[in-house]
């Protein structure tokens, strides 16, 4: 089994050639660098391009029709809680929650590839992809020999892999945060539940700007808040959460550097190598916690694979 992790301009892989899942027979992780940057406005040149990064990456020795685990760039997503009603009945739930995207995403729905995760207290998360981007890639994909079986988002890869990594599920409250040069993506969770997602970007000088969201809520607002004064007040502790987990695909990123050098006891650099190592493991970004946070999407692939929750 292989998987890929792509965020905008590179991605990880790793590899498993044992259906007996065991973490002794992950092969390799890797990081290959992108030709390009990766975002909405250039599809077309990922759909131009894939069939060569693959043909780079994939090893020589192939499986035939190997299953593929696949993570995408978060932007190349939008996402939407939805709670159900309980007059909903379970027999018309998929057709009301197709309704509701169509509502929602207006003429981009015939055009988008829509997936539903079931969450807690009777509600789902739905994230859209960029139809044809799927459909070219799956058919890339299959050309090579390979099988698709899982297209995800990499920040869902991730939060899988920290709450199977931390054991999370025993927190009162956490968040995890994806910190990229652009923007930060932010899920606040109790136990294994989104309760709600924003991605936001810091001002200079202080304060920020809210780019989406989803179940915005006070105490979103209000973590949010935390994140933007720490840059100017060290703090002890985040007091909105039990737990902030953070981790960055820019290893150099000046903000993502904070949490590397500050003491806040609740706050933690994701290590996604804590119960694991590969032999072969990518160090050219160096062996730290900050460089190795960013393989935390395809650890949250193989946790999936290895759970069986795909």
């Amino acid at each position: 089994m292989l998987c890929f992790a792509i965020s905008k301009d590179s991605i990880r892989h790793a590899r498993i050639e044992d259906e007996n899942f065991s973490w002794q027979n992950i092969k390799y992780i890797e990081k290959t660098s992108l030709p390009f940057e990766l975002s909405p406005r250039n599809i077309e040149t990922m759909i131009n391009q894939f069939g060569n990064i693959l043909e780079s990456i994939i090893p020589e020795e192939r499986i035939a029709n190997e299953e593929v685990l696949l993570s995408l760039p978060v932007e190349m997503g939008s996402y939407k809680i939805y709670p159900i009603e309980e007059k909903v009945d379970e027999e018309i739930l998929p057709q009301y929650l197709e309704f509701c995207e169509e509502k929602r995403l207006g003429k981009r729905y015939k055009d988008s590839l829509v997936q539903f995760y079931p969450l807690e207290e009777n509600r789902f998360l739905a994230i859209s992809f960029p139809k044809r981007l799927i459909s070219s890639i799956a058919e890339t994909i299959s050309k090579t020999g390979l099988k698709l079986r899982l297209v995800d988002i990499n920040f869902i890869s991730s939060l899988y892999g920290v709450e199977k990594i931390y054991n999370t599920t025993s927190l009162s409250s956490w968040a995890l945060s994806l910190v990229c040069d652009a923007f930060q993506m932010v899920a606040l969770m109790k136990g294994s539940n989104i309760i709600s997602l924003t991605s936001f970007t810091l001002m200079e000088g202080g304060s920020y700007k809210i780019l989406s969201k989803s179940n915005h809520n006070e105490e979103m607002v209000s973590l949010i808040e935390e994140l933007d004064r720490v840059r100017f007040s060290p703090t002890d502790k985040l007091r909105t959460v039990e737990k902030f987990y953070v981790y960055s695909y820019d290893t150099y990123s000046d903000y993502f550097n904070i949490f590397l050098t500050y003491r806040v006891a609740n706050i933690e650099v994701v290590d996604p190598f804590i119960k694991f190592k590969p032999l072969r493991l990518y160090k050219g970004d160096g062996d730290g916690a900050g460089a190795m946070s960013q393989f935390t999407d395809v650890v949250g692939l193989l946790y999936r694979f290895y759970y069986g929750e795909l």
